[in-house]
């Protein structure tokens, strides 16, 4: 079983509740089978790629701009609610992994198990909250693409010009 936003790992189906007692028993983690799983590095540095990324070159602009008070400051900031937001969402991910017996869950399946675990009025809206989820991954990737598209040109650009 694949964990990717487009493997049909939730089944949708509202799960009859189990008490959480029963729930603690099932460790998500001795259960997931994973061909090539990454170190702590690895993972590490794809957690530094992806918050920093080439934005980091536009930090010293930013300071600019913002003044280095107000920078280091707000720099904190930022970086703490975004651990704070990733730590709930694998704490989320934990919980509904564990209801569901499931060894691991997505993005997308996260979001699509969390509505199926609400409240009955909002379970039928699960498949509209996995689509909305996989729609703004493909949106930020395409950002991405496009950050590094005029990053990479605006470089070639400049060596270039040293040499045409």
């Amino acid at each position: 079983m694949s964990n990717s936003s487009t493997a049909n790992l939730v089944n949708t189906q509202p799960s009859a509740r189990v008490s959480t007692v029963s729930n603690k028993y099932y460790n998500p983690y001795q259960h997931r089978q994973v061909p090539h799983p990454t170190t702590d590095g690895e993972t590490l540095m794809h957690l530094l790629k992806g918050s920093l990324g080439t934005g980091i070159l536009a930090m010293p602009l930013a300071f600019a701009n913002a003044g280095l008070i107000f920078g280091i400051i707000s720099t904190f900031f930022v970086g703490a609610v975004s651990t704070y937001c990733v730590n709930i969402l694998v704490q989320c991910a934990f919980q509904l992994c564990q209801r569901r017996k499931l060894p691991s869950l997505g993005f997308a399946d996260v979001a699509e198990v969390a509505f199926l675990e609400g409240p009955q009025k909002v379970r039928k809206l699960a498949p509209i909250a996995r689509f909305l989820v996989n729609s703004f991954i493909v949106i930020d990737l395409l950002g991405c693409c496009c950050v590094y598209t005029v990053f990479v040109c605006s470089n070639l650009k400049q060596v270039l010009n040293l040499y045409i």
